[in-house]
Parts: structure tokens; C-alpha cells; sequence
């Protein structure tokens, strides 16, 4: 133990550097060559029924080297598991015998990025984790990442942009290309948008029109969170191809500023291609207004209210390729999802110092008399150093669920499950002082396959309903229920320059 403290003091001894080199060529083109070292340590812990108990104490060493616009970053994780007196390295990070795949995917993971350019330059091409990504109002594409897995594992993404208004003559178009996975290469969107408003000149109308496909080459994929039972699957990446799906959508925006309020109207249209052994086609056709109200000065628009109106076949899922698709894509395609061909959409903004502060509550759900059911979408987020309140500190607080019928019976129980469908709960906080970075992620998801054992931790009495009339009453047993819940938790100290 003490050759381990030993060596995280060294460790952090010889993080706190960066050493820049510039060199002048004939042409007199500075060119930048820079090398860094960012080290330190983690704490995390994950449970899960099918993966059981995971806590690891990691070191982690990441340098990461420039030249000029292109730079590459490695990622060197040394976990060790706890046990009362013994720290036992996972080798299995290191050293995979007998399985190909798994030791290219250990090599891969061993990356921490490939970068060329920066978000202010016009070409941007980066890989590893990548920024999340979403077109329109999220009919098709809603809020899109590759961090379902983290902790304890983790997708190697590509991510590239395309931003035509940065070049010297701008063009007003901004193109994308998302993968959330090299090693896992089943998922990958193309799309782009065009800015109509640089032809108009108005300060009052704006618009924007885009195009976007998704090819999904296993839409029936299964992995930890998505397998129908715990016994299928052993590993977190599949890399079988069947039942390919392709998506398309058309989103179209138009913004009116009066000054006092906002007025956005959206409209999108989306297909979706099922090459089973039936091919399919299904769609839906969003109409949306957003309204943007109280607008001060040093702040931007305080308050926003959307609604929407979704006209779809059964079989399309609306955002089914979402932050949750690991966790929702087994069969989402496969069979219908609805009764009914109309969803309404429904919420809430609230925004600060120019959207630097963001907190918004989002629902859908299907029209019917019979029943209410409903996904919901809950974010905040905080800049404090681009809101100008608390520099150094960021948090990131998201929650996501799948269409659930709500139900209040019992002591709360099935309540708890109706709102937890194929859900993830995440807060995230970072705090940057200096050269020092310490962040906490915490949280806690519901796989697809744990809806398929609902019979082993629900029961059934008889009881009376708020007017005395006797009912059948399905309540959940919720702490067994909780022991299927994914668990997960991070902390992270790190020093770079």
C-alpha cells in the first residue's frame, strides 16, 4: 500500500507540465508541436445483476501530443479491485488471451482521442467521447451520446463537423458525421443543416432546414442493457449484423423575434426503413411551437413552453435513436409500439445568461381516453464560467425514460416502476481550480431486459379505490426491484497543464 501512495505522489509530481516547441519554415508558417501529461486517480464502483460488483481504484496516465491542427491523446487506465488488505490489478485490461476482438477492442480503448482542428475552425474531426448530438425536435435523433456504459466501460466514438460560416467566403451550411462506436460500428448518422436565414437578411425571420439518415446495421442487437434475459450475453460490445434499419429525417425551423417573446415553429418529417424478412416502412410527421417569454437584457429569454403534435404508423418509435438507445434498441423496431397514431409533446424551460443555465422538463405521450401514458425528458445544465457566476464549476444533471402506462396504485411501489422504463439518471459535477480537475459522476439506469421479469418482483391484492369500490391492486416489491437496477459511481481527481 505504501509503494502505491508512493507512487501517485510521483504520479502527480510530474503531471504539472507541458513542454511547446515552435518551429518556423521557409515560408515562415509557424508550426506548433506540443506535448502534455494529465495523471491522477478514480474511485469507481458499479453494480449490476448481470455484470455483478465492480469497484475499482484506478491510476490513470494521459499524454496526449500535437502537431499544429492534428493532435492524438492515449488513455492509460491501471485498475485495481479493492479488498480489505489487497489491491489486485485487473489484468483483463492489459492482457486478453483467446479472444480477438476483445484485445483490438482493448486496444482501441487504450485511445483517449484523435483530433484534427478545434470547434472554431472550420473542419473539426475528433474521436473518443464525443459531444451529443440532436436534429430537430428529437422525432428521429434525440440527444444522442456514447456514455450509456461509463463508468466501467466505454465507447470509442468518431465525431466530425463541417462549418461552412468559418471559412474566409462562408458558406451557410454545417454538415455532421456521428459514430458512436469504432469498435462496435453498427450505428452511423450523416446529416447536415442549411442556414436560409443568410439569404433573408432579417432580423425579425429566421430559417433553417436540414436532412439527416441513420443506418443501424443490428437493430436488434443486444448487449448488458438491452438482452430480453440476463443469460444471453457476456459482453458489452456485439459485433453481428442483421435486421438493418435506415432512418430519415427532414427537420425545418423558422424563428420570429419579436423582441419581447420568440416564436419558434418546427415541422419534421422522418421514415424509417425495417429490412427484416418483411421489409417495412414506417413514419411520423411532427408539428411544433415553441414560445420564448420575459426577455432581459443580460440574459436572454427566461422562460420557454413547447408543444407538439406527432401523426405516426404504430411501428415508428419517436427518438428511438436517443442517449438511451443501448438501453432501448433490442425490439423497439420490431414490434408495435403504441395503440394509437397521435402523441402529443408538452413541457417546460427554464433559462439563464444566454442558455448557460438550463433546466427543462419534457413529456410525451399517446392520445387515448383509456389510459395515461408518457416518457419524460428532464435536464439541467450550468456553465458557471460562460454564465460569469461560478468559475471552474459545471454540472450536468439528466434523466431519460421509455413510454410507461402511470399507475399509483399501491404504496408507490409500481408508481416508482412505471416512471423507471428503460430510464437513466445521471448528475454530473466537475470543478476546475487551476491545473486541478475533480469530478464526480453518479447515477443509476433501468435495463430493457428487467421489464421482462416483472412477474418476480411484483404481487397482487385486493383493495378499495378513493371511492370504496373494491379493485385489484399490482404493487412492486421495491427492493427487489432495486437490486436489478444498474448502479454506478465515479470520482475523479486529475492535474494537467
Amino acid at each position: 500500500m505504501r509503494l502505491i501512495y508512493m507512487l501517485v505522489f510521483t504520479i502527480f509530481q510530474y503531471s504539472l507540465f507541458s513542454i511547446t516547441i515552435q518551429v518556423t519554415e521557409i515560408n515562415d508558417y509557424p508550426l506548433k508541436l506540443q506535448f502534455n501529461l494529465e495523471a491522477g486517480v478514480s474511485v469507481e464502483g458499479k453494480v449490476n445483476s448481470k455484470t455483478g460488483r465492480m469497484d475499482y481504484n484506478t491510476i490513470f496516465l494521459k499524454p496526449s501530443f500535437y502537431i499544429d491542427k492534428f493532435g492524438i491523446g492515449f488513455d492509460l487506465k491501471f485498475r485495481f479491485s479493492r479488498f480489505p488488505e489487497l489491491l489486485t490489478f485487473n489484468e483483463r485490461d492489459w492482457i486478453i488471451y483467446k479472444d480477438t476482438n476483445k484485445l483490438m477492442f482493448s486496444l482501441i480503448d487504450k485511445l483517449d482521442f484523435v483530433r484534427f482542428g478545434s470547434k472554431k475552425y472550420p473542419i473539426y474531426f475528433t474521436t473518443g467521447t464525443i459531444p451529443t448530438i440532436h436534429a430537430g425536435s428529437g422525432l428521429l435523433i434525440n440527444s444522442m451520446n456514447n456514455e450509456t456504459f461509463s463508468p466501467g466501460f466505454k465507447e470509442h466514438g468518431v465525431y466530425s463537423v463541417f462549418n461552412g460560416m468559418l471559412f474566409k467566403y462562408p458558406i451557410p451550411f454545417k454538415g455532421y458525421f456521428f459514430m458512436p462506436d469504432i469498435a462496435d460500428p453498427d450505428i452511423i448518422i450523416a446529416g447536415g443543416t442549411l442556414d436560409a436565414s443568410y439569404f433573408i437578411n432579417s432580423d425579425f425571420f429566421s430559417l433553417n432546414t436540414g436532412f439527416y439518415t441513420v443506418l443501424d446495421f443490428d437493430s436488434t442487437e443486444s448487449n448488458f442493457f438491452s438482452a430480453q434475459t440476463p443469460d444471453k450475453i457476456d459482453y458489452y460490445r456485439n459485433t453481428d449484423f442483421n435486421n438493418h434499419t435506415i432512418g430519415f429525417t427532414f427537420p425545418v425551423e423558422s424563428k420570429f423575434d419579436f423582441k419581447i417573446a420568440q416564436l419558434q415553429v418546427l415541422s419534421e418529417t422522418s421514415f424509417v426503413l425495417k429490412n427484416k424478412i418483411n421489409p417495412t416502412i414506417d413514419g411520423a410527421q411532427f408539428f411544433g411551437i415553441r414560445g420564448n417569454f420575459v426577455n432581459l437584457e443580460s440574459s436572454g429569454y427566461l422562460i420557454g413552453i413547447p408543444f407538439g403534435i406527432t401523426i405516426k404508423s404504430k411501428g415508428f418509435y419517436p427518438g428511438y435513436f436517443s442517449s438511451n438507445y443501448q438501453i432501448t434498441r433490442k425490439d423497439q423496431f420490431e414490434n408495435e409500439t403504441d395503440y394509437t397514431n397521435f402523441l402529443f409533446n408538452y413541457g417546460f424551460y427554464l433559462t439563464a445568461f444566454d442558455d448557460t443555465i438550463v433546466f427543462s422538463f419534457l413529456l410525451y405521450s399517446p392520445f387515448t381516453m383509456e389510459w395515461y401514458k408518457a416518457g419524460y425528458e428532464g435536464t439541467f445544465h450550468f456553465d458557471g464560467e460562460a454564465s460569469g457566476l461560478m468559475k471552474g464549476l459545471d454540472i450536468d444533471i439528466k434523466y431519460r425514460s421509455s413510454l410507461e402506462q402511470l399507475n399509483t396504485q399501491g404504496d408507490g411501489g409500481f408508481f416508482l416502476y412505471t416512471i423507471t422504463k428503460d430510464f437513466r439518471f445521471s448528475i454530473e459535477i466537475a470543478y476546475n481550480i487551476y491545473s486541478t480537475r475533480i469530478s464526480l459522476l453518479a447515477g443509476v439506469q433501468r435495463a430493457h431486459w428487467v421489464s421482462s421479469l416483472f412477474n418476480d418482483f411484483k404481487y397482487v391484492y385486493t383493495g378499495n379505490d378513493p371511492n370504496g369500490n373494491e379493485q385489484i391492486i399490482i404493487n412492486v416489491v421495491t427492493d427487489n426491484f432495486g437490486k436489478l437496477l444498474d448502479k454506478f459511481i465515479r470520482l475523479e481527481v486529475s492535474f494537467a497543464l
